[in-house]
């Protein structure tokens, strides 16, 4: 069954987090922090069936090499709170075959690159029914000469004329000065990408939504995911536990259980699976489910159960 999952999140300093052993551990790869000397090396660990570096156009080619390209990550990351990479994690639907995943997530880290960043990502299946990739994408983008772009630039505010409001000390009345006499003008800073936003966190999510069931439908499957949930959806249904690791992880798959069960059951006494305020919010999506003549027999399992182990 065609699961949907997606998680993103960012990694940095503030955490005492490396960039190089991150892509290291996730790649499967031995890789040096040239920033510290710590090598980390993780070529023996299992499950790693695929790892490939994706570069946005105006990328420097030996960026392709994911040591270059974190300790490079590195070197522009000065600051002690600084993010260095943004991770999107997805789960693989097990309908596909290895090259089919392996083209679906290509496609869909294509629109990351296209917006600028670099993305370094790497396939995980341990054969427990997990499939899943590690996406790691720069959080800035690069010029045309190759260099990395700021993350933000400052924006003067101007009054009616154009022209520059000053800063004004509270205490004095008069306009503010550094430490060398030059006068201080009030500002303010814009990020130069989107990239932070919710709504590019959503649009995010909604593309993987988007690429996952064009694979499907390409692969001549009937399965379809949907990020939306079973609130969004109009469906009174629970959703189940994150299972993760450890040891109450027996604990959580067997409520699991119990909750699809439950949901089934509450699925056959639903007359319609999709309540009228989602049909009509939700045409496309309702139009693509009904591609997959077996969708309603076949949903009723949990899409949002996934058994991260790493």
């Amino acid at each position: 069954m065609a699961i949907y999952h997606c998680t993103i999140k960012t990694g940095g300093r503030a955490a005492g987090q490396s960039a190089v052993a991150a892509a290291a551990y996730r790649s499967g790869d031995k890789l040096t922090d040239k920033e510290t000397g710590i090598v980390s090396d993780y070529t023996r660990k299992g499950g790693v069936v695929h790892s490939e570096v994706s570069l946005c156009r105006n990328a420097p080619l030996k960026y392709a090499d994911r040591e270059q390209l974190w300790n490079a990550v590195h070197e522009i990351e000065k600051a002690s709170n600084a993010r260095l990479w943004r991770e999107i994690e997805v789960a693989l639907p097990q309908e596909l075959n290895r090259a089919e995943q392996i083209e679906a997530v290509r496609e869909y880290v294509g629109s990351l690159t296209d917006k600028g960043m670099c993305a370094d990502w790497s396939i995980h299946d341990k054969g427990d029914g997990n499939p899943h990739v590690h996406i790691m994408a720069t959080v800035r983008g690069i010029d045309e000469q190759g260099k990395w772009l700021p993350k933000a630039h400052k924006v003067y505010q101007l009054d009616e004329q154009g022209k520059r409001l000053p800063l004004i000390d509270k205490e004095t009345g008069k306009q503010k000065t550094d430490s060398h006499g030059r006068r201080q003008w009030k500002s303010r800073k814009e990020n130069t990408n989107n990239w932070n936003d919710k709504e590019q966190i959503e649009e995010w999510r909604k593309s993987w939504e988007a690429s996952c069931n064009e694979a499907l439908k390409t692969a001549k499957k009937k399965a379809r995911v949907t990020r939306l949930s079973y609130r969004e959806m109009g469906l009174k249904r629970k959703p189940t536990v994150h299972v993760g690791y450890g040891t109450k992880r027996d604990e959580r798959a067997e409520l699991n259980k119990i909750i699809t069960l439950n949901n089934q059951s509450t699925a056959k006494k639903d007359k319609a699976f999709f309540s009228k305020r989602y049909k009509a919010k939700h045409k496309d999506e309702i139009k693509a489910y009904d591609e997959a003549d077996t969708w309603f027999r076949t949903h009723p399992l949990p899409h949002q159960l996934t058994a991260k182990s790493d």
